[in-house]
């Protein structure tokens, strides 16, 4: 009876160390592109939660990115240059409040920008998209000079994309708090805020082997009432070894009003850039 019982009580303390093994969220890390600027997370048994990343050079937390959420395969830009990073998945538990779930530190010598700035990553996912990046880069074919490719992609966003009123106001209510473009639907429904923007005109540049930049940061033409400044998101698209400050979400309201737009003319230059991606 005695051994019967104990046998019970095994197979149930079993069962439950198995299932809770089973469920635990984990994650595997590539490093094998961090000198070309990218680390990838696969997460597996992930089920409904929400699962985030920490990105940190060296030891000052100032000089860090933070992923809220990121999806189950997940590429990571590391924009911080060359040094030692400490690359955390995070689970989030409740509010804000996250719980690590696995951490990995590398030493990267040499960063090739290039390479960085040309790859797919969770804001600029170019290699998910099936129809929206193929599409985009029929209008380059025949092209060989960057600046010739990249402007057809250009215009064509400017002419064809119209702003959403409707979800940047929910993001500025914050009834909406995890917004990353997914650039399919955003190029199939012609409309997004400038996030949108700069992901599939990043993307679609990348694609075509174009360096470009995803940047959020602070430019003059955007207050809120009190006076405060809005965040927004452009590119640098980088054209006969200049970075060139590109916005197609200005651009748009410049051709919807009759006016004239340019791939590499800017209303301002006086920008603070507050993000890299």
């Amino acid at each position: 009876m005695k051994k019967m019982l104990f046998t019970a009580a095994l197979a149930a303390a079993l069962t439950m160390f198995f299932s809770v093994t089973a469920y635990a969220v984990s994650a595997k890390f590539d490093t094998s592109k961090a000198e070309n600027g990218i680390v990838t997370i696969t997460l597996s048994n992930v089920g409904s939660e929400i699962i985030g990343a920490h990105v940190q050079k060296g030891n000052d937390q100032k000089n860090a990115y933070q992923y809220r959420k990121i999806n189950n395969v997940t590429s990571l830009p590391l924009q911080m240059g060359p040094g030692e990073y400490t690359i955390r998945v995070l689970r989030l538990v409740e509010g804000n409040t996250y719980k690590p779930v696995e951490a990995i530190k590398i030493d990267v010598k040499t960063i090739d920008e290039k390479a960085m700035f040309t790859s797919s990553n969770l804001h600029v996912d170019f290699a998910a998209s099936k129809t929206a990046i193929p599409t985009l880069a029929k209008l380059s074919d025949g092209k060989t000079k960057d600046a010739d490719k990249a402007a057809p992609v250009y215009e064509e966003i400017v002419k064809t994309f119209k702003y959403d009123n409707d979800l940047a106001a929910k993001i500025l209510a914050k009834t909406v708090t995890m917004y990353v473009p997914v650039i399919d639907p955003v190029f199939d429904a012609k409309k997004g805020i400038c996030y949108d923007y700069a992901a599939v005109l990043g993307g679609a540049l990348r694609n075509l082997g174009i360096p470009t930049k995803m940047v959020f940061g602070i430019v003059p033409e955007l207050t809120n009432k009190d006076g405060t400044y809005v965040e927004h998101a452009w590119n640098e698209v980088l054209i006969d070894g200049k970075w060139l400050r590109v916005d197609a979400t200005f651009d748009t309201s410049e051709f919807l009003a009759g006016r004239k737009f340019s791939m590499t003319t800017r209303k301002s230059s006086e920008t603070t850039i507050l993000k890299t991606f």
